[in-house]
């Protein structure tokens, strides 16, 4: 006889996680353990120009700080998963990322060094079962 694992499947989650930033900027901790696919769009009003320097990075933890639970403050000791720069010659149209992992906690963080004619940029996030 075989034994059958049913999940349920808990749909997509998308959110604009980080709107209007102009300054150094982490977003909320999203609770990821149920999510595979993790996909992040930066948006940037404005174009790049020689000044502009930022970074986007993604960063994820499974420590839950021995709490063992589903409360992202509770989270600690995060690591970038992805990191990338944005200039005039580097992403300058912006940042289409997705991936496949599973961590149980993660956030995004925009660092900005010189924002340039960069007027804000906002990140918007979707999460898949």
């Amino acid at each position: 006889m075989a034994n059958v694992e049913v999940s349920k499947n808990i749909g997509p989650h998308q959110e604009k996680s980080l709107d209007s930033i102009t300054e150094t900027t982490e977003s909320s901790v999203f609770y990821s353990d149920h999510y595979t696919i993790h996909s992040y769009q930066v948006i940037l009003n404005g174009t790049p120009d020689p000044t502009t320097n930022l970074t986007f990075e993604i960063l994820c933890t499974n420590d839950d700080g021995n709490k063992d639970g589903e409360f992202p403050a509770d989270s600690d000791n995060y690591q970038a998963v992805a990191s990338y720069n944005i200039t005039d010659s580097v992403n300058s149209a912006g940042i289409m990322y997705s991936d496949v992992w599973n961590f149980k906690y993660a956030k995004c963080k925009i660092t900005v060094n010189n924002l340039g004619s960069v007027t804000n940029v906002s990140v918007i996030e979707k999460h898949n079962a």
